[in-house]
């Protein structure tokens, strides 16, 4: 990946390395200096861990679907659907019978993802 930030950067998924959450969980990020995009592929009839985090965070689902828990409420998403996450607010994704891709966007990154990545 070209990394100027003085002057910005290009890059595509296909150059982003590929970081193993689990469960055949992936996720790709790429950070600048005050957010982070990551793009989060989840296999068929899988369940990420109900968590929290000090960042906050806002997610598109791309395809596929999802049920998604956002501080105890369940709601099934699909393509086009936006979710926010307040830091600190417990949440987490469960893939129904098919694959699902989310981007998630985080402000400020996340340290244990930045510490993961070339």
């Amino acid at each position: 990946m070209t990394n100027d930030d003085a002057t910005g950067r290009y890059t595509s998924f296909s150059e982003v390395t590929v970081l193993d959450a689990g469960d055949g969980i992936t996720l790709q990020p790429v950070s600048g200096d005050s957010l982070m995009l990551s793009q989060v592929t989840m296999p068929a009839n899988v369940a990420a861990a109900v968590h929290t985090h000090s960042e906050e965070k806002i997610g598109l689902v791309v395809s596929g679907s999802c049920e998604f828990i956002l501080g105890g409420v369940t709601r099934t998403l699909g393509p086009g659907d936006i979710y926010h996450v307040p830091a600190g607010v417990p949440h987490g994704p469960r893939t129904l019978d098919e694959e699902c891709v989310l981007v998630d966007v985080f402000s400020p990154p996340r340290p244990d993802l930045l510490s993961r990545m070339d």
